[in-house]
């Protein structure tokens, strides 16, 4: 039997802040790509209720052209029977408190980062790159762009092979990660691989 993404009382408790992520978790896991084994997280009880979570996601970045190991915060959420109430700040500090002795750097993607302040976190420009779907080389015959498929076997062993493989976009700052957190964005954000393209042109 295969162990679930999320333990259910934590799944209940995501499923009330956003209702999406413990289906995609649960698909994600199904794919081999599984939640539980990329994100540690901190969790307070009531019971045998969770109300409230703090996840840490290990990232491996590659910046300014060194790898680091960057810790990432990730679905700070409580539930909203029991806001108010401190437990989200315990969990949070108990979070950083891990962090800081396993990471020089700690980032939270968050649309309220006045909330995290106090923490220590600091608010930085997001910027998104895009590129052209074009083959850096002239394609194969009979060789075309195509979408990949969640249902198709081979294209998600595809897809792993080339997330295994893959370099990072820039020396700047590009992920290493190995591809769970980018298989549970897309499911979240599409619900499948519907803006995942591959070209032969491009794995050979």
């Amino acid at each position: 039997m295969r162990a679930p993404a999320l333990d259910p009382r934590l799944a209940t408790l995501l499923a009330r802040v956003w209702p999406a992520l413990p289906g995609a978790a649960e698909r994600a896991t199904a794919l081999g790509f599984r939640w539980a084994d990329v994100s540690t997280p901190f969790v307070r009880w009531q019971g045998d209720r969770a109300i409230a979570h703090v996840g840490v996601i290990d990232l491996p970045l590659v910046v300014d052209g060194r790898r680091v190991h960057v810790g990432s915060v990730h679905a700070v959420c409580t539930d909203p029977s029991v806001r108010g109430r401190g437990h989200c700040r315990a969990l949070l500090e108990e979070a950083l408190a891990f962090c800081d002795a396993r990471y020089e750097t700690v980032v939270l993607t968050t649309l309220i980062p006045d909330l995290y302040a106090k923490f220590g976190f600091r608010p930085l420009r997001e910027h998104g790159f895009v590129r052209s779907l074009v083959p850096s080389r002239p394609a194969r015959s009979g060789s075309s762009w195509r979408t990949l498929s969640a249902d198709v076997a081979d294209d998600v062993e595809l897809l792993r092979r080339l997330l295994a493989q893959r370099a990072p976009v820039s020396a700047r700052v590009g992920s290493l990660e190995g591809g769970t957190v980018l298989l549970v964005a897309l499911l979240l954000t599409w619900g499948d691989f519907s803006r995942v393209h591959h070209h032969e042109a491009r794995a050979a």
